[in-house]
């Protein structure tokens, strides 16, 4: 590929591999590799995408079309990165092929997600009773065979239903009552916290490796206290747990977040969730604390473009710079794309801020 950056003080060209059903496709395979994408995201299923030339044949066989390389179900595992050293972005299956005969020549597009799809298979109806989310997204994890990767949630449920839900539906219901992330890399589950206080993966400085950014702060959502309101069905009486800027998880080295900026501009502010299936104090809390981090880490959000980084992965951080005062610092990266094509490698994101 024709674009080189600079990664580690080398100047390397930007290169990817694809292996399929644990074999490194061909040469004659690679050479007609036109484009290769890929999706991550840490409240979703991650995708790739490869686009080939396909006009080759043999007699009434397309060389690239009809290979065995490419049979949907086959696990495609792909790696971007520079000269020899390249980063596995993706581990996933075929569930889509796309010919395109056109009359400038065939191309094939083969496109797949991680193994998290197929926990989107059948809908059940059952219930969990005296278990942690932490134990029931571990048990989910073992019934698709998949290792769990699971951090350990604070409250024991009496009873949780899964109500005609996927097993995928169902734990991102659960995930985004505690503000964790659902994931899959290769044969693991993760069911974890979101890491905004993590260390920065990669710098980037608008002008060099940052091509372009696009922020947007605003107050309009922000909070300084979230009171969660529910129900015991149980002791038949009302159940409610509060949260307030003292819970923030991160300000990612910022200094004001955007709830005590909104408490500044309009004075304390308290945001009330009723009817939430909150049958416990102690549930409560934790949806409310859930809640108010969501709240404040959607204080600054953005959309980028940056020099090819195989290292920029959903559920990273970023420190961006050259952005002024208040726009530069830590961001977390809650999606993003790798693709190397034609114009070379680059690496596209949406992340967000808590802090200015």
């Amino acid at each position: 590929m024709p674009l080189t950056a600079a990664r580690d003080t080398e100047t390397l060209i930007s290169d990817f591999e694809i292996f399929s059903s644990g074999s490194k496709i061909p040469p004659e395979m690679h050479v007609v590799v036109a484009g290769v994408e890929v999706n991550l995201d840490v409240e979703t299923v991650g995708m790739f995408s490869l686009l080939l030339h396909a006009s080759e044949r043999d007699q009434n066989r397309y060389v690239v079309i009809d290979s065995d390389q490419f049979k949907p179900g086959n696990e495609i595992k792909i790696k971007m990165g520079y000269g020899s050293t390249l980063d596995t972005m993706i581990v996933g299956e075929i569930t889509a092929l796309g010919p395109e005969f056109a009359g400038t020549g065939a191309m094939f597009r083969v496109s797949g997600y991680d193994r998290l799809y197929r926990l989107g298979f059948g809908r059940k109806i059952r219930s969990f009773r005296n278990m942690k989310d932490s134990d029931i997204a571990a048990q989910i994890a073992q019934d698709w065979r998949l290792t769990p990767q699971v951090a350990a949630t604070d409250v024991t449920h009496e009873y949780v239903l899964q109500n005609n839900q996927t097993d995928r539906e169902f734990l991102a219901e659960r995930a985004r009552r505690l503000r964790y992330e659902l994931r899959v890399e290769d044969r693991s589950l993760f069911f974890q916290k979101a890491k905004e206080d993590g260390s920065a993966v990669a710098t980037l400085t608008y002008g060099e490796t940052l091509v372009d950014f696009f922020p947007r702060l605003s107050t309009v959502n922000q909070t300084s206290k979230v009171e969660v309101r529910g129900w015991s069905v149980k002791d038949k009486e009302a159940v409610s747990g509060e949260a307030g800027t003292s819970d923030t998880i991160s300000t990612m080295a910022g200094q004001k977040t955007g709830g005590k900026i909104s408490e500044e501009i309009a004075g304390e502010t308290k945001r009330i969730l009723g009817g939430e299936n909150a049958p416990t104090k102690d549930e409560a809390e934790e949806i409310a604390r859930a809640a108010l981090n969501r709240a404040v880490t959607e204080f600054i959000t953005g959309e980028g473009r940056c020099i090819g980084n195989p290292d920029i992965k959903a559920g990273s951080v970023v420190e961006l710079k050259g952005l002024g005062e208040r726009f530069s610092g830590l961001y977390y990266v809650v999606s993003c794309t790798h693709s190397i094509g034609s114009r070379g490698y680059y690496t596209s994101f949406a992340a967000r801020r808590s802090a200015v």
